[in-house]
Order: C-alpha cells, then structure tokens, then sequence
C-alpha cells in the first residue's frame, strides 16, 4: 500500500518539476523577447523611414556635433524643402535647414545639424555613445509642379537609433 503512494508522490513531485522548469524558461524566453523589443522598433522606424515619400536611406546621431541626415524624394514631382525640424515630443519642432533646396526624383541630399550647439535643442542630443534616440520629423516643402506647399511628418513615425560616437 505505501509503495503505491511513495509512486503517486513521486510522479507528482516529477511532473510539478516539470511544470517549474517549463515556467522558468517561459519567463527567460520573454524576457529575451522584451530586450529585442528596442532593436525591432529601430528596425521597423529605418524601414519605414527608407521607403516614405521624403525618405532618409541612412541617418546618423553622435554625441559630438557629428550627426548626418540623408534625404532623398520618392515623389514624382520636384519639390523645394524649405525646413525641416527635429523634435523629441511632437511639440516643439526646432528647425535644422540652413539653405532650401530642391530635389527631384530619386535625389538625395544632406543635413548635418549640431544638436549638440544650441540650448534650444538640448532635448534633442545624445549625450553617450549607445544611447537610444527618437525623434519626430517635420519637413516643409512645396511640390514645385503643383505650387502646393505640404507640411510631411512621416505620419507621426518617429526616427529611432542609437547614439555613435
């Protein structure tokens, strides 16, 4: 008779280990899975932001006064920039062209504003090498076939990164 109990207390004991481990692992998994989550949504701002009508193939943020936006037009018509504004809250936009200029199809362009210079932008900077960054975009432009000006946020997308050296 006990040794039909020591079996049942033993198979119990076996199978609430199994429930543990299986537990354990589930919350290692999912914590792997959160820690991924930062780099997914940098992935998912570099793609959209690749492909959008006024699109950035590549933009860099450094904690000196060394970071670099690429624009390029995927509009049909050629458009006159005439700002473009960075802000970390969707409020306050501060604006970072100092000349308009005018592309066309396919064109890219280059902006180098030095977040780091002015008060005024201090919400903007990196302040080390390997923080995270996000930024929402406003640039102002006229489509130059049409003569329509247009105010482009990339649909409140925001730019994520990480801060360079």
């Amino acid at each position: 008779m006990f040794g039909k109990k020591g079996q049942t207390a033993t198979e119990y004991l076996i199978i609430l280990a199994v429930v543990i481990i299986v537990a354990i692992v589930t919350v290692v998994v999912m914590g792997g899975f959160l820690t991924l989550g930062g780099t997914t949504s940098v992935r998912t701002s570099e793609t959209y932001w690749k492909a959008s009508d006024i699109a950035m193939p590549s933009f860099s943020v450094s904690s000196g006064s060394l970071s670099k936006f690429i624009f390029k037009s995927n509009l049909n018509d050629a458009i006159l920039i005439y700002n473009i504004s960075f802000s970390s809250d969707d409020v306050n936009y501060y604006g970072v062209l100092a000349t308009p200029t005018t592309l066309t199809t396919g064109k890219t362009f280059s902006v180098s504003p030095n977040f780091t210079s002015s008060s005024d932008l201090a919400d903007l900077r990196c302040y080390s090498p390997g923080d995270g960054f996000s930024y929402y975009l406003k640039i102002d432009y006229l489509n130059k076939a049409t003569g329509i000006t247009y105010n482009f946020t990339g649909d409140k997308n925001v730019i994520k990164g990480a801060c360079g050296n």
